[in-house]
């Protein structure tokens, strides 16, 4: 066996520093241009010709292709083409993704393998913590993961539980379809478990439009507790989407919301409201016995008739007066609709309104 080593030198190409292993310059020739070889910094290398593996130690930086892998140690088999990596490990994509890890079994392509111990950074301070993680492209598999697209809270006690959160036992992503696949997930608010499903899917952060589970939102309030709610976006057509509100309380029954919205050729139409069946109370608030239905309905549109001809029109009906207050979704002591017809001329404008009102006790 021969072990040659080379200390106190930075960046050179792992087939540069086994060409001098070797005495030969040799192994740079036969490197294709579209593939080319791990590029290496270090504090030391050492090299074993006889079963070629590169060890690499000290502030290890290794590139390849746009990959990048950082390290206290690399161990590089040149006949197998794997590539270990332990201590502080960090990763980055070529579109500047980073992940933490304790240690990493990688090929030589730097973009597969397993990794343990795994923490990504996402965008907007989003984190997903994993006990493992597999990339085989397209398709990449976390096993026993926590993601939250919060920003963790640090205080002088330590990190504290973000707003909410998903644990799950297995996650896999697919890089071609942009969408996460949960399995045993459980959603937690404040790290108290609020749901439980044997799975759950959702599109990747940077996806603009597709179905799945919108970030949940947390409230409190004196009069209805502790509340959350899941919002689901359906994409029904490339010109239509519906939006399912489910929310929940703490001190009063929940209240699904919904909204539809299509793009029409002349325009934008919008409708939606919110309803809960609850229990039916007097003048002064106490209950009087059975139960109602409560809610409101919302509407929307915007019309270009001609380049020169435009509608607008809004407006909202609530079953009572203090629905929309109670619940936390308008303030207002009035219900207003409005049409508005609108003429864009070369050198005048022209506008009529129509006004409806409805005033809340």
């Amino acid at each position: 066996m021969h072990r040659r080593e080379i200390s106190g030198l930075r960046r050179f190409w792992t087939t540069t520093a086994i060409a001098l292993a070797l005495g030969t310059a040799q192994a740079q020739a036969q490197q294709a241009p579209d593939n080319p070889p791990i590029g290496f910094e270090a504090d030391s290398l050492e090299y074993n010709d006889t079963s070629e593996i590169v060890t690499a130690r000290g502030n290890v930086i290794a590139q390849r292709n746009g990959y990048r892998l950082q390290a206290d140690e690399v161990v590089y088999n040149r006949t197998s083409g794997s590539v270990e990596a332990r201590g502080n490990v960090r990763m980055w994509d070529p579109q500047g993704n980073l992940a933490r890890a304790e240690r990493a079994e990688l090929t030589d392509t730097l973009k597969d393998g397993v990794v343990y111990n795994l923490l990504l950074m996402l965008d907007e301070g989003a984190r997903l913590a994993a006990a493992s993680g597999l990339r085989a492209e397209p398709i990449n598999r976390f096993e026993r993961v926590v993601y939250s697209p919060c920003a963790v809270c640090v205080d002088g006690a330590g990190e504290r539980a973000p707003v909410w959160r998903i644990k799950a036992r297995r996650v896999t992503y697919d890089e071609n379809r942009k969408r996460f696949y949960y399995e045993g997930a459980r959603l937690e608010m404040l790290g108290v478990p609020v749901l439980f499903t044997p799975g759950l899917s959702t599109p990747a952060p940077d996806v603009k439009r597709a179905s799945g589970l919108l970030g949940p939102n947390f409230y409190t309030d004196a009069e209805l507790g502790v509340g959350f709610d899941l919002p689901i976006f359906v994409v029904l057509s490339p010109q239509r989407d519906l939006t399912i509100t489910p929310t929940f309380y703490s001190a009063v029954a929940p209240v699904l919301g919904l909204e539809y919205r299509e793009q029409v050729s002349t325009g934008v139409l919008t409708l939606g409201g919110a309803g809960t069946y609850t229990a039916r109370r007097d003048i002064l608030g106490d209950r009087s016995g059975g139960s109602e239905l409560r809610g409101y309905v919302y509407y929307g549109a915007l019309l270009q008739h001609s380049p020169r001809w435009r509608s607008t029109v809004s407006g909202s009906v609530s079953t009572d007066d203090t629905f929309l207050r109670r619940y936390n979704i308008n303030e207002d002591d009035t219900l207003r609709s409005n049409y508005r017809l609108e003429y864009f001329g070369d050198r005048s404008y022209f506008a009529a309104n129509l006004w409806g009102f409805r005033a809340c006790a």
